[in-house]
C-alpha cells in the first residue's frame, strides 16, 4: 500500500489491536493466555505496520523533445550488395533534421554507443494481418541507468523510508506505427539476416524521391523480434497493443 496512506491504516491498525487486546482480557480465564493473545496481536500489528507501506520511485527514460507521426513516412532498407557490410534497417521520416534528432535519442538509449550487444535499443517487426505489420523501436526498461537511479533513490531514502518497500515505475516513449505488407522488403531483410546479422539500424531521410540511412549515427545490432500478433504473450512488451491474441513464443532473430 502506499505510503499516502500510512497515517490512517496505521491508526486504524492501532484500534483494531487495541480492540483485540480489550477482547482477549475478558475472552480467557487464564490471565496469561489473555496476556500472550495480547502479545501476540501486538507483534502483528508492528509486522503489519513496518511491512505494509511502499513508497514509489519515477525513472524516465530520454524522450523526444516533441513527436511528430506525420514525419514518419515509412521503413528504410538498404542491403549489401557484396554482403560483406551489413544491412541497415530503420525508420523513415520525411526531414532530414527529425530523422536527426530521433536518431539522436535512440543513440542516448544506448549511452551513445555504437555497438548495442546488450539490447538497450529494440526493434521489433508484429505481422498483424495478410495487410499490414507493425515496427517497434524503444528503450529496454532494464537499463543499468535505470538501476543506477533506483538504487541511489533507495540509499538516499533509506533512513526516512525504513521498513517500506520501494515501488520502481520507469516510463519510457514507444515508437510504434503500421504500414503496409504489400511491396514492403522487410521479408528479404528479415530472409537475409535470419541468424546472419549484425546489422545497422539507424533513420533515413527523404532526399528527392529516395529515402537516405544516416549511416554516421548508425547502430550496430544484433537482435529483433519478427512474429505474428497472436504469437505475442503477456511478457512481450509489444503485447499491450492490438487484440487479444493466442497465446505462443515469438522468435527472436539473433
Amino acid at each position: 500500500m502506499h505510503e499516502k496512506f500510512e497515517r490512517g491504516i496505521k491508526w486504524l491498525l492501532r484500534g483494531i489491536a487495541a480492540v483485540g487486546i480489550v477482547i482477549s482480557g475478558f475472552s480467557f480465564q487464564a490471565w496469561y493466555i489473555g496476556v500472550g493473545v495480547a502479545i501476540l496481536i501486538l507483534i502483528v500489528q508492528q509486522v503489519f505496520e513496518r511491512t505494509l507501506f511502499e513508497y514509489t520511485a519515477i525513472h524516465v527514460a530520454p524522450m523526444p523533445t516533441h513527436y511528430d507521426r506525420a514525419q514518419w513516412a515509412g521503413v528504410g532498407f538498404a542491403f549489401s550488395e557484396s554482403g560483406q557490410e551489413p544491412d541497415i534497417v530503420g525508420p523513415a521520416f520525411e526531414g532530414r533534421d527529425y530523422a536527426e534528432e530521433i536518431l539522436s535519442l535512440i543513440r542516448s538509449w544506448n549511452y551513445g554507443r555504437d555497438e548495442d550487444p546488450d539490447d538497450f535499443v529494440r526493434l521489433s517487426f508484429i505481422i498483424e494481418d495478410s495487410e499490414s505489420y507493425s515496427v517497434y523501436f524503444y528503450p529496454a526498461s532494464r537499463r543499468p541507468s535505470a538501476k543506477r537511479f533506483f538504487d541511489e533513490y533507495e540509499a538516499e531514502s533509506k533512513e526516512g523510508k525504513h521498513g517500506k518497500r520501494l515501488m520502481r515505475l520507469s516510463i519510457a516513449m514507444t515508437f510504434c506505427k503500421s504500414f503496409p505488407r504489400e511491396g514492403s522488403l522487410l521479408p528479404l531483410f528479415d530472409w537475409r539476416n535470419n541468424s546472419t546479422g549484425p546489422f545497422l539500424f539507424t533513420t533515413f531521410f527523404k532526399s528527392g524521391d529516395r529515402f537516405i540511412p544516416l549511416v554516421d549515427g548508425a547502430i550496430l545490432k544484433f537482435r529483433y523480434k519478427h512474429c505474428g500478433r497472436s504469437e505475442l504473450t503477456k511478457i512481450d512488451h509489444e503485447f499491450m497493443h492490438g487484440g487479444p491474441p493466442k497465446m505462443g513464443k515469438p522468435k527472436n532473430h539473433k
